[in-house]
């Protein structure tokens, strides 16, 4: 069983990554975002799928992908958490002004944890709000 308080700190530093200078993920997902005509992404961590399917992913696009996925893959062991151990994750992005990201939000869940957190473009925390079914 892991810890959600280390998945958390895991999650939290993933998210703050994928929108800082350091994640070259950016501008490279947002061009494919603008090229499709659409100002939200969603990148599954785990098998480095998008939804939407994107129609051409660049090699800028596919390295910087894999990059934020060593990331998050690097920031679960420094938690003594095994990428096995996460049953899903992904992590959404939106574009509203630019090809640089307005915000990003993220969900992992394990067994015994399910953890979201999302930040704006400046890596300041945004409050998570579900709608009632």
């Amino acid at each position: 069983m892991i810890s959600c308080k280390k998945l958390r700190n895991a999650v939290y530093s993933t998210v703050q990554h994928s929108v800082s200078g350091l994640c070259f993920i950016h501008p490279h997902i947002g061009d494919a975002c603008i090229e499709m005509g659409t100002r939200e992404i969603t990148l599954w961590l785990t098998d480095l799928e998008f939804f939407p399917e994107l129609r051409n992913i660049t090699r800028e696009l596919r390295l910087s992908s894999n990059a934020l996925k060593s990331t998050f893959i690097e920031l679960l062991e420094k938690q003594c958490i095994n990428i096995s151990d996460i049953e899903k994750a992904y992590i959404k992005f939106f574009f509203y002004n630019d090809h640089g990201p307005s915000g990003a939000y993220i969900r992992v869940i394990a067994k015994n944890c399910d953890v979201e957190h999302a930040v704006d473009s400046l890596g300041v925390t945004a409050e998570v709000i579900h709608e009632n079914s």
